[in-house]
């Protein structure tokens, strides 16, 4: 049992050791037949990255779709970063994207007071008002293109019943995280009796770390969800993606 596609990698244009080639050639020993590069919004403090390096990145993903596109898809995304009610980074003009993630990170600027009320909740959970803190990522959903909900709960606790609810109605995927156990066997449950979905992925920042995700999918299995993990291949599916978006 493993992934066909690995929806969440890092290069070093943000915080990652390795280039987007690097990746790619991780992914195709793999035997995956899709990956994303996403490297961080414009407003992560220390991580982000500019419009002028994410036309390099697309470059170079345009380039190296033509030299392994005929053994894997390589997809140009971003991990945004949620930076106020309803408000993301996301660039104005996101046509350079195949793919968005959101996510919520502490090195970011908040945009408005809300967003210094979730800072506060990151630091102290006894604060965490969790219904507006989902709200507000599903208020980003309703206003952005986005295709994943990356690690959810982590940093900032949401209650997870409204978030996965309003998520599947907008037909967004949330992600179950190798590298940061975000949901539990509990909570993974609840979202899926809400009717969401699912993607498992490395959040790899090392080239060798693209396609490992051994406990975030046997997190899937226990919490009964493998038939919702939209990019799990299947005995049945082969090498076939059992999900586009």
């Amino acid at each position: 049992m493993n992934i066909n596609a690995d929806y969440h990698t890092h290069t070093k244009y943000s915080h990652g050791l390795g280039t987007p080639e690097q990746n790619v050639l991780a992914a195709m020993e793999r035997g995956l037949k899709r990956i994303t590069i996403t490297d961080h919004g414009p407003k992560c403090v220390f991580f982000g990255v500019t419009m002028e390096k994410l036309r390099a990145i697309r470059r170079e993903i345009d380039t190296l779709n033509k030299r392994f596109g005929n053994s894997i898809t390589v997809l140009m995304g971003i991990e945004c970063n949620l930076i106020g009610d309803g408000i993301c980074d996301l660039p104005e003009d996101p046509s350079i994207f195949d793919m968005v993630l959101l996510g919520y990170h502490r090195a970011v600027w908040p945009r408005d007071g809300m967003m210094w009320r979730f800072g506060l909740a990151a630091l102290f959970s006894a604060l965490a008002d969790k219904v507006r803190a989902s709200l507000a990522i599903l208020k980003a959903l309703e206003r952005y293109p986005i295709d994943i909900i990356s690690h959810p709960g982590e940093y900032l606790p949401v209650d997870i019943k409204t978030l996965a609810s309003g998520a599947a109605q907008l037909g967004v995927a949330l992600e179950i995280n190798e590298k940061h156990s975000t949901m539990d066997e509990r909570q993974i449950h609840i979202a899926a009796e809400q009717g969401a979905r699912f993607v498992v992925s490395s959040d790899a920042h090392d080239p060798r770390n693209v396609g490992l995700v051994g406990r975030a999918l046997a997190l899937a299995e226990r919490s009964g969800v493998l038939d919702r993990v939209v990019n799990l291949a299947t005995p049945l599916t082969g090498s076939r993606l059992r999900f586009e978006f």
